[in-house]
């Protein structure tokens, strides 16, 4: 009976499946891609493209050993290990723009995938996720919150809780888009605030879209640890993570 029932479900798969969004074949998955084109996104490939082992920076050149770039051996963030699927560079920007700034919940379910297949190997998952909130003002005006769409995407695919409502930013920050890290600090100082205790959990993931200094995650992170009455463990998952200035990593490998 279930052999036959998935028969009948692949074959469905195959005939109401949507386009991929990339090329418009017609053998995308619902995910939305199809194998090519997903093979073709600016994956990020630790054994080639080695990055620090706590904020997930890109280092540039191969390493044989793990290393842990010069920030974080000075500044330790609140957070212990970051998890990034995609380099933020074409098509990652445009497919983010449209899910953020268009709404279309497609290309924000392209996107959670990538990030799904890129933890589905993952040892010792959280008990728990936490998207990053939005201030108020900004969800109303954008009508959602995406790291929420994503959190809920992984937490019912790998069965972990997403904890929406445990947190919230109280502080309605100007955009982060091109300011320096110090003052991304700044403006973030006490943005957060953790409403519900996080007593049953040992270890926790904040679930975000793109991260560039790392700053906004090790904010919450702070105010995570603060609220927690133990020592916690904290992840962070994001989608896509920019490259550092000057990095020549786009131009070596995705032209």
């Amino acid at each position: 009976m279930w052999s036959l029932f998935n028969q009948l479900w692949q074959q469905s798969a195959t005939i109401f499946a949507p386009p991929c969004l990339l090329c418009g074949a017609m053998d995308a998955s619902f995910d939305n891609y199809c194998a090519a084109c997903y093979a073709d996104l600016p994956h990020r490939h630790p054994a080639t493209q080695p990055s620090c082992q706590i904020c997930a920076v890109q280092l540039g050149h191969e390493r044989a050993t793990p290393i842990i770039c010069g920030d974080c051996l000075q500044h330790p963030p609140a957070y212990d290990k970051v998890w990034v699927a995609l380099h933020y560079l074409p098509p990652i920007t445009g497919l983010m723009h449209a899910f953020k700034d268009q709404g279309q919940q497609a290309c924000g379910r392209l996107l959670s995938n990538c990030l799904l297949r890129y933890l589905q190997h993952l040892d010792n998952p959280p008990q728990a996720l936490i998207p990053m909130p939005l201030h108020p003002v900004k969800q109303r005006q954008r009508g959602f919150n995406q790291a929420l769409v994503i959190a809920q995407h992984l937490g019912q695919a790998m069965r972990i809780p997403v904890l929406h409502k445990h947190c919230i930013k109280t502080l309605n920050t100007p955009s982060q888009q091109g300011q320096k890290k110090h003052q991304r600090i700044h403006n973030l100082s006490r943005a957060f605030n953790v409403l519900r205790p996080l007593t049953d959990f040992q270890h926790i993931a904040i679930v975000d879209d793109v991260m560039t200094t790392g700053s906004t995650a090790n904010a919450l992170a702070n105010t995570l640890r603060q609220a927690a009455s133990t020592d916690i463990r904290i992840s962070v998952w994001c989608v896509a993570r920019t490259l550092p200035p000057h990095s020549q990593l786009h131009l070596a490998d995705y032209e």
